[in-house]
């Protein structure tokens, strides 16, 4: 398993250091479904977005800028893959099983975690198998 920091990851700091160029917009409101794109210079992220929510998509919109946009024929693939390296920057595995320990419910495991639930159904469906052993054994002791 890959040694985690104990620094929280913060999509603005990275947005600061690294994407100084990149402009974001959070006056809009997107059409449904839509919590945020990027495109060009900009990420838009809708206006009705709870802090956190804001954090776990602009976690999401910055991780497009990394990896550029895929082929057309890719890009649900692309996406899917995007939340899942999304999910893991936001919520560290130490994390998760503190919060696991007293809930399972997707809503409030992403409130403590200062995320999404999206995020953490993300986050749980995609743990590798060294996680969940590391996982269970957290229950074990």
């Amino acid at each position: 398993m890959s040694k985690q920091t104990d620094v929280a990851w913060n999509p603005w700091r990275t947005l600061a250091t690294r994407y100084s160029h990149v402009t974001v917009v959070c006056e809009h409101e997107l059409p449904r479904g839509i919590a945020g794109l990027w495109r060009d210079d900009t990420i838009w992220l809708c206006r009705n977005l709870t802090q956190a929510e804001r954090r776990s998509v602009l976690t999401h919109e910055l991780i497009h800028i990394e990896r550029c946009l895929p082929p057309r024929h890719l890009l649900a693939r692309e996406e899917d893959r995007v939340d899942e390296l999304a999910a893991r920057r936001l919520v560290r595995l130490a994390d998760l099983a503190r919060g696991l320990h007293w809930t399972s419910n997707a809503h409030e495991l992403a409130e403590e975690l200062w995320t999404d639930a999206h995020t953490i159904r993300v986050r749980l469906d995609t743990l590798t198998a060294e996680e969940r052993a590391w996982l269970t054994n957290q229950f074990t002791e």
